[in-house]
């Protein structure tokens, strides 16, 4: 297969996920992620992401001279580190409520290092901003932002360095997958498939990216009211919508509550995928 071939097929399957570059449903998102990013429980999220970073550091990739490029950068649980650790940092996301976040996030003494900016980068126009080969570091952590061989391949345009990218190749949610058996009568749709296609896309523009896989397990703990908000717009990014949905998912979560609140796990296994330019 060439590179349209895995494209085409790429652009396919995101079809069925509609809302997943929307600036709304991301909105709605916020909030939840950025309780994730400033949860002093979540012990395991946090090791992963310091591990990172030390993965960067350690390759002399991430320094006090590194000018990085985030996409997707979500409520800064990195452009918040990059920050403190590089030169400067591009923060970008598709959602304003993100990148406000974000800004929150970053601590008022490396600010000035920080530029967030609400764009979406499948349309962002590398030559108006002045971004070509700006980059020593293009980073995009577990974003859907990356979905075609155009956005990847622009991160190699941006980048006179390297790339980062990351993903699930498979993960397991407890709650969330009980409940679209429940809602859909069908198993879900397993994930990774995006990792693949890029991989391929890669191997045959002539990059050579290195790969390194994580097994990690997250708990969230949301009232009933925040995890019907959650997964009503979860159902509905995979098209699974009826005029009676929101109640139908009340009724589920109602029933598995304890003392008015839900505990979803996470079981992913992560890839790492790092590539010179």
């Amino acid at each position: 297969m060439n590179i349209n071939e895995f494209d085409q097929i790429w652009r396919h399957e995101n079809e069925f996920f509609t809302m997943e570059n929307s600036q709304e449903f991301w909105d709605s998102a916020a909030s939840n992620f950025n309780h994730r990013v400033n949860d002093n429980n979540n012990t395991s999220h946090n090791t992963k992401a310091d591990e990172l970073l030390d993965f960067l550091e350690l390759r002399n990739i991430l320094n006090a001279e590194t000018k990085v490029l985030d996409i997707g950068c979500g409520p800064g649980r990195y452009s918040s580190e990059f920050a403190k650790r590089a030169n400067h940092i591009t923060a970008i996301d598709i959602s304003s409520k993100m990148i406000q976040f974000a800004k929150q996030n970053t601590a008022s003494e490396y600010i000035e290092r920080a530029y967030y900016e609400t764009a979406d980068w499948k349309i962002l126009d590398l030559s108006a901003k002045g971004w070509q080969k700006k980059y020593d570091l293009v980073f995009a952590s577990m974003t859907p932002g990356i979905s075609s061989s155009d956005t990847l391949l622009k991160m190699c345009e941006a980048s006179k360095g390297y790339c980062f990218m990351s993903g699930c190749i498979d993960r397991k949610d407890k709650v969330a997958d009980q409940l679209y058996r429940a809602i859909s009568g069908i198993e879900p749709m397993r994930r990774g498939k995006n990792l693949y296609y890029a991989l391929n896309i890669l191997f045959l523009s002539g990059y050579y990216p290195e790969i390194i896989y994580h097994d990690t397990e997250i708990e969230q703990v949301l009232t009933i009211e925040q995890a019907i908000k959650s997964y009503d717009a979860m159902l509905k990014m995979r098209k699974q919508t009826s005029p009676d949905m929101t109640n139908r998912i009340t009724g589920y979560l109602e029933s598995i509550a304890t003392d008015g609140l839900i505990t979803e796990k996470w079981q992913a296994k992560v890839a790492w995928i790092l590539w010179k330019v």
